[in-house]
């Protein structure tokens, strides 16, 4: 079984965290396979929930999870799960017509570690909707993607567009501003103001963002560098931008 069918048809889900989060939404999770023996209460109860809620659960030894799963950090639980559905900017500001809102777009990133931990810190802080280019992106529907994300890719919902052109352009025409986040940016992430509405747009590991996502950008803005290194990983400086625009957000709600 592979961790994505490209036909679009099934996911497998590793780790207790994704699996977790996985039966949190109804539908989600098509099978379940716990590890045999298992005296772990938290499998337990994955297993009694996934039942009530009518979903088929073996169990199997570890050798079969490992095949299952393609992984050894499988902790005892592997899942067939549906691919994730996806989103679109039309209906997030039809449910939310006024309200302030945040907004993630991601230009290259190719490592299933760094997207996953940026989902995990997408969900944390707020994001509204995330997009991902088709092509040079690794696919947010990957198992290891949802391990590396504790699960939280399974809440943000993520729209996967041609490119980024178009999706910017509408973010401009609906009000959001958007901010390019770039080693080179004249703007201190801390220092500016982001405004109700805004768009992060994030580049690839080591190499940034490309010329032309960067040309579509109101603003370019980096992360303050005391040390040595040039630059953080791409999940630590999104990390940064998008808690200071939640702490702006959080500081305007109560002040």
């Amino acid at each position: 079984m592979p961790k994505f069918d490209v036909a679009g048809s099934t996911r497998v889900l590793y780790g207790i965290h994704p699996v977790a989060e996985a039966l949190r939404v109804a539908g989600r999770v098509k099978a379940l396979y716990l590890e045999q023996g298992s005296q772990s209460p938290t499998l337990r109860k994955m297993g009694d929930r996934a039942r009530a809620a009518g979903i088929r659960v073996e169990t199997c030894d570890r050798g079969k999870l490992f095949r299952l799963s393609d992984s050894t950090h499988h902790q005892g639980a592997v899942a067939e799960a549906c691919p994730l559905g996806n989103g679109s900017l039309r209906g997030l500001l039809k449910d939310h017509p006024s309200e302030s809102l945040m907004v993630l777009l991601l230009d290259r990133v190719q490592d299933p570690q760094n997207l996953g931990n940026i989902y995990r810190t997408a969900e944390a802080s707020g994001v509204a909707l995330v997009f991902l280019p088709a092509k040079e992106t690794v696919s947010h529907q990957l198992g290891s993607v949802a391990k590396a994300s504790a699960g939280a890719v399974e809440h943000v919902p993520t729209v996967v567009v041609g490119g980024l052109k178009q999706p910017l352009q509408e973010l401009k025409e609906a009000g959001f501003r958007i901010y390019g986040l770039d080693q080179g940016g004249a703007s201190d992430c801390w220092s500016t103001e982001y405004p109700g509405r805004t768009a992060l747009l994030a580049g690839a590991e080591g190499t940034g963002l490309s010329k032309p996502a960067r040309d579509l950008c109101d603003e370019l803005v980096s992360v303050p560098m005391l040390g040595r290194v040039e630059s953080l990983n791409v999940t630590n400086a999104v990390a940064v931008v998008l808690y200071e625009i939640l702490r702006q957000r959080r500081q305007t709600e109560t002040s």
